[in-house]
């Protein structure tokens, strides 16, 4: 594998295609193999991989030497239901912290997807939508969601999402008890009742749910996914002496997704470490992007991948969890590597060795000796440089 560099200075100016991404490391999520090449752009696509690749005296070239270059970052779960709740710019927020592809994770239900929809159709990042089973979303959470009879709706969930098949790509149920109440089987039959009429898989937010989870995931089908699988609250993954519960090693084995989503609250250096040391890896890596890091420029995908690296996950193996798997789970499906004739949605990112201090949201502190950064993206063709906006 080649040598990663700590460069991160390429071009600070938007560049639309054509374009050549010069001397870069085309990164293989499947091998490990970090190959000197350049990427050569022309409109929505990729049109050739390699060294001296770029044709043409009049190319805009971009300078990406050392920079690790992969498909485009997927964020599984974020809230980009901009002004709406808690929800975020999906450009300013995603786009600008190295995502190219973001899943809204149940901002809007049945009563606010067509206002959604027409907001997402806005924004230069690709942005998708598991749609809220219950019909008010996550407009205002301060009496859940779910709790009340009449937001339980899956005829109203199941007409909203058969209105955008290309925009909505599942279902999601916070089935924690300050969201869906006492008892998660009266909301867990009926959104995976809607999930198998539609044909798409569900999404379910878990930690301090009333039933434990393994319970839970032995209801779920492969597809389906258990958001904030790291949570160090009340019946995550883990049992009270640290092991895995039992089933959960048995479900991901048979195809239920795994996702971090880490928020403000949800993810635990513990329970990483303890489920790390039985073999169990998070098969997605989400942000929980909300307006709560407006302050935090720092926080992106990144972050999360920097984690794992820091628990001994292999480069390979955690870029595969911010691309490939997150992509093959909403149907946005991403190669191991830049290829030509694939989509032009690729990001650029530095993997410094730098030696720092990570906390996790209990303020539990690893070591970490590599630290990953996105520096820039490209969307459908166009180069954009992370500008990390907050306040």
């Amino acid at each position: 594998m080649a040598t990663l560099s700590s460069h991160v200075e390429p071009s600070v100016d938007v560049v639309a295609s054509p374009l050549c991404l010069r001397g870069g490391l085309v990164f293989d999520s499947k091998s490990g193999d970090a190959t000197p090449a350049d990427v050569f752009i022309d409109g929505p696509l990729v049109k050739a991989v390699g060294v001296d690749a770029c044709t043409g005296p009049d190319v805009p070239q971009v300078d990406a030497d050392g920079l690790v270059i992969v498909p485009g970052l997927v964020d599984l779960h974020a809230h980009v239901f901009d002004g709406v709740g808690d929800s975020v710019s999906a450009d300013a927020m995603c786009l600008g912290r190295g995502t190219v592809t973001v899943v809204d994770a149940g901002s809007a239900g049945a009563g606010a997807i067509d206002a959604f929809a027409r907001i997402a159709t806005r924004a230069d990042c690709d942005v998708l939508a598991w749609l809220n089973l219950s019909t008010v979303g996550l407009i205002d959470t301060r009496v859940g969601e779910l709790v009340p009879g009449p937001y339980l709706d899956a005829e109203a969930a199941i007409r909203a999402a058969r209105r955008y098949p290309d925009f909505v790509v599942g279902l999601k149920a916070r089935l924690s008890t300050y969201a869906a109440g006492r008892g998660v089987r009266r909301v867990l039959d009926v959104l995976i009742a809607a999930g198998e009429e539609l044909g798409l898989p569900v999404m379910v937010h878990v930690g301090d749910t009333d039933e434990p989870l393994e319970e839970i995931v032995a209801w779920l089908r492969p597809g389906d996914v258990v958001t904030h699988s790291l949570t160090g609250r009340k019946h995550g993954i883990l049992d009270g002496n640290g092991r895995l519960r039992p089933g959960i090693a048995d479900a991901q084995a048979r195809g239920v997704v795994f996702d971090s989503a880490r928020g403000m609250n949800h993810l635990s250096f513990e329970v990483l470490a303890n489920a790390l040391a039985e073999g169990f890896i998070p098969d997605t890596l989400s942000t929980d992007m909300t307006d709560a890091f407006l302050d935090d420029a720092e926080y992106s995908l990144a972050t999360l991948a920097t984690y794992l690296l820091a628990f001994g996950v292999p480069l390979h193996e955690v870029v595969a969890r911010m691309t490939v798997r997150p992509a093959a789970v909403v149907g946005r499906h991403r190669p191991s590597s830049i290829a030509a004739g694939g989509a032009a949605d690729l990001t650029l990112l530095a993997v410094r060795d730098v030696q720092g201090v990570l906390r996790d949201v209990d303020g539990r502190e690893v070591m970490a000796t590599q630290v990953i950064s996105p520096v820039a993206t490209v969307r459908a063709g166009t180069y954009r440089p992370c500008t990390p906006r907050g306040r």
